[in-house]
């Protein structure tokens, strides 16, 4: 699992500009987001490297491989979904990703992406794109952004947990919705990992919640 740290954009890149649309922001952020992505495959060759070699397994250089990146809150703009997409076919991982504001049937939202890949014998790998939005919104959210949570998203992983019948589950939440306590409550019988994208400023905070929930749960809360 690779859990991401990007440092644009900022709380302030959002100043006048929530769908951060302006064509010099956009070739900074794009540009910002690509580099995150090789470094992540840059970090994922070099942990693979340093197992091998601790465990004096020889094992042939192929793609760099994981099962699961998680990027933060508002990070990835919609119009650049398409490097997460080259980023999931060559480490074949599941993606969990902030997206910038952008408008749903009109008023602006704040949402997160779930890229899930699959091989096709036409194409090759494609993916299961689903949505999870944010219902809590924060006091700068507030009065510009529309509250935006129809359902709760539950990823299951087939035939991965078979001596209790199901898959492993995988749940998100986007910063303020994890201190919903009837979702959280909710979902302490039904998921196995819970995943919360943030941009959050208190991180001490934020990690105590985050411990207390891991506890509160009884599952992995990244």
């Amino acid at each position: 699992m690779v859990n991401v740290q990007t440092l644009i954009p900022r709380k302030s890149s959002f100043a006048g500009d929530f769908e951060l649309n302006n064509p010099d922001f956009r070739k900074i952020h794009r540009n910002h987001l690509a580099d995150i992505c090789n470094i992540i495959l840059k970090k994922i060759k070099a942990t693979d490297a340093s197992i091998n070699t601790e465990s004096h397994d020889v094992k042939e250089q192929g793609n760099p491989e994981a099962n699961l990146i998680i990027f933060p809150e508002l990070s990835v703009h919609q119009d650049d979904i398409d490097l997460l997409e080259a980023l999931s076919a060559t480490t074949k991982a599941i993606i969990f990703a902030g997206v910038v504001f952008h408008k749903h049937e009109g008023k602006l939202i704040n949402r997160a992406l779930w890229l899930i890949p699959y091989i096709t014998a036409e194409k090759g790998v494609r993916w299961i794109k689903r949505w999870q939005g944010k219902y809590n919104m924060t006091e700068a959210e507030n009065g510009h952004i529309t509250p935006w949570r129809p359902y709760q998203l539950i990823i299951e992983l087939k035939d991965t947990l078979p001596d209790i019948g199901r898959g492993y589950r995988l749940s998100g939440s986007i910063c303020y919705d994890a201190t919903d306590m009837k979702l959280t409550a909710d979902l302490r019988d039904i998921s196995d990992a819970y995943l919360i994208l943030a941009l959050n400023q208190d991180i001490t905070t934020f990690d105590n919640m985050m411990d207390a929930l891991h506890y509160y749960m009884y599952q992995h809360v990244i």
